[in-house]
């Protein structure tokens, strides 16, 4: 994927050194989108369950609820328990399992943080794995956020596995990494999954670009807003695709609009700089 020429996107640290503000220069004139950081944790929750709460927070609100699972009873494994994922996105035919990883003690030196980061990552993955080959096997009982349950059959979707990272400052330009597991993956900060569901507002439209973008090379941690942008200006550049305008009928029009939308639903653009 290459940007278009016409995009130009940096980051703004004013007061904040955790604020994130992208400034987007598009044939309309330039922008700015300022993303917030994730959302606060539940207070008196241990921070694991409280990141997990989070992520599950984030996606049913601006994804819908119908669409996020959580296992709605343990899985027997030998003479243990096997939980079913930290998450599960459920749209269509395509399915993410998501795994959340805390940093819950003091960040240590980069480097250290680098390796620790490695370290879940690759376990969360395995995770990932683990559990899909599990639902292929033995389909499970799963509970949506309006307490519907589904009987989900792993063979049924097509999976990408997402290690969601809830950490106070990761070291900038960390990549991460991870053995091939079958299956695309991404690794995200809880920050950039709360901005995908906060842009798009669709939980199709989340899975659809964590699919796309799973093809590309990672990103940094923390810059998943940045390549969205990445994506979006390409999208905007991009000749419309042939359409048989038979299909559209009398008196139709057909429109051609980005797949990836550099405005969020219900504003008209983003807020223009000064």
């Amino acid at each position: 994927m290459t940007p278009s020429p016409s995009a130009l996107w940096r980051f703004i640290d004013k007061d904040d050194a955790a604020a994130l503000t992208l400034v987007v220069d598009t044939p309309a004139g330039v922008y700015t989108r300022r993303v917030p950081q994730a959302l606060p944790l539940a207070p008196g929750v241990e921070h694991g369950p409280a990141a997990e709460q989070a992520a599950h927070h984030a996606a049913a609100a601006w994804g819908l609820p119908d669409f996020v699972f959580r296992q709605a009873a343990h899985a027997q494994k030998g003479s243990g328990l096997r939980e079913l994922g930290d998450c599960l996105l459920l749209a269509g035919h395509r399915g993410a399992m998501v795994q959340v990883k805390a940093r819950t003690i003091a960040p240590k030196n980069d480097t250290a943080e680098a390796a620790w980061i490695t370290k879940v990552a690759t376990k969360a993955m395995s995770q990932a794995k683990g559990t899909v080959r599990q639902l292929r096997m033995m389909p499970a009982d799963m509970v949506n956020g309006r307490e519907r349950i589904l009987n989900v059959d792993g063979n049924a979707y097509e999976w990408i596995a997402v290690f969601l990272l809830d950490h106070p400052g990761a070291p900038a330009g960390t990549v991460v990494t991870w053995q091939e597991i079958g299956m695309p993956g991404i690794a995200l900060t809880r920050r950039d999954w709360d901005f995908l569901f906060d842009q798009l507002r669709s939980t199709t439209a989340v899975l659809d670009y964590l699919f796309r973008a799973a093809k590309e090379p990672p990103v940094p941690l923390g810059e998943e807003p940045v390549r969205y942008y990445e994506f979006a200006a390409a999208d905007a550049d991009a000749s419309p695709a042939q359409f048989d305008t038979e299909l559209v009928g009398p008196g139709g029009v057909a429109y051609s609009t980005p797949l990836l939308p550099q405005s969020r639903p219900g504003t008209t653009a983003p807020t223009p700089t000064s």
